[in-house]
């Protein structure tokens, strides 16, 4: 998420605007030439056109849906992977295995807790139609367990799933698919002007792929520029930052530091500066993930930080062992400052979040684990009074 956000960041920097939570409903095309999108705020559900001379589809999944509004077929393989969130680290370094099948699996450290993954599994539906299921995540324990005995005593905290854009190749084992990818121009090929779309790939060549298509962009623009992402640091990568010396000059703890620098880098000094006249703001807002008032306010101004989800994914906000009941209310309330939000619509933004947090529970709840979770949600309820807040007119 961080690597996401970052790059947001430095385009941003270098001229881009940057729209979140912004879908494409249409694509404005006449006689054969695209000339921008119609687009839809998710959060308001205002509709506005943005108009350009080149329209770059780099939707990953959904990239035949864009192209099918202006008549052009594009194929994908869409493959579905699967994982397994746990609450610890349930061991120190990554660890590759067969699994049950042949194929191979992995446990790796990541943060406060580890990964199991993964699965592929080739779908034919709509990518907002993929999730993991119970079979899934049962087969990838199953697995590891061979290797590691202790995977299965570990508590799962979330599972997840994505799908792969593959490009298009049938009649193959999925595992002998390529990750490579294709940059393709419409006009040469469909005879469509003013798109240009993108197929395959993965996030480790993410800036490969985005040199590939702006050199094509900037070629049919007739500009020549040399490609500088290879040398320009992200935001916040720039230099080292002593975690001593943070944690010295704020006099907050160094595993609190530390934290923050992992995520911000050199501008944790940015996110601290209003921390020294108002120590309040260095107060733990997330436990688990040592996320702190300050950084939770600094998203929210600087990054698009406008949803609890968003804080989520860019500070791990409520993504511990406890999956955001210790710190949910808290960042509500100064979500809703932030962004002069009523009561009323502070707590269904915090009904969206454990909403959300439910999609990565519900496939795993049995056991001792749905009891601990009717608990939690007891105490949403007649602690915390969000079912009555959110639910009293209805």
């Amino acid at each position: 998420f961080r690597l996401t956000v970052l790059t947001a960041l430095s385009a941003k920097q270098h001229g881009a605007e940057i729209r979140t939570y912004t879908e494409v409903v249409d694509v404005l095309h006449r006689d054969g030439e695209v000339y921008g999108v119609r687009v839809k705020d998710r959060l308001t559900g205002r509709d506005e056109e943005i108009r350009g001379r080149i329209v770059v589809n780099a939707a990953g999944a959904w990239v035949p849906e864009i192209s099918r509004i202006v008549g052009i077929k594009q194929t994908l393989r869409l493959n579905k992977g699967a994982h397994v969130v746990f609450d610890r680290r349930i061991t120190r370094f990554g660890i590759i295995c067969r699994a049950l099948d042949g194929r191979t699996v992995y446990l790796f450290p990541h943060e406060t807790g580890s990964i199991l993954g993964t699965t592929a599994i080739d779908i034919f539906t709509s990518p907002d139609e993929a999730e993991a299921t119970y079979d899934e995540i049962e087969y990838l324990i199953s697995s590891m367990e061979m290797a590691v005995p202790s995977v299965r005593d570990a508590r799962i905290v979330r599972v997840m799933c994505g799908v792969r854009p593959l490009i298009a190749q049938w009649w193959v084992p999925e595992g002998d698919v390529t990750r490579n990818f294709r940059v393709i121009d419409h006009e040469e090929r469909d005879g469509v002007r003013g798109l240009v779309s993108v197929e395959g790939g993965k996030l480790v060549v993410c800036r490969a792929m985005a040199e590939k298509i702006t050199d094509l962009v900037c070629e049919k623009l007739g500009r020549e520029a040399e490609c500088r992402t290879h040398l320009e640091p992200l935001p916040g990568a720039d230099g080292k930052v002593n975690v001593e010396e943070i944690a010295s000059r704020y006099h907050f703890s160094p595993h609190t530091a530390g934290r923050l620098i992992s995520r911000q880098g050199t501008l944790s000094s940015i996110v601290l500066s209003e921390a020294s006249n108002e120590r309040s703001l260095l107060s733990s807002v997330c436990l688990c993930e040592a996320v702190t008032e300050a950084e939770l306010r600094h998203v929210i101004r600087n990054e698009w930080g406008v949803t609890l989800d968003a804080l989520r994914r860019r500070t791990r906000m409520g993504m511990g062992p406890c999956q955001g009941f210790s710190c949910g209310f808290k960042a509500m309330a100064i979500l809703a400052e932030e962004r002069g939000m009523g009561v009323e619509e502070a707590f269904r933004e915090l009904e969206r979040f454990l909403a959300e947090r439910w999609r990565g529970h519900i496939v795993v709840l049995r056991g001792s684990q749905l009891s601990e979770y009717e608990m939690t949600q007891a105490a949403y309820a007649c602690v915390g009074s969000i079912d009555m807040k959110v639910g009293e007119e209805e």
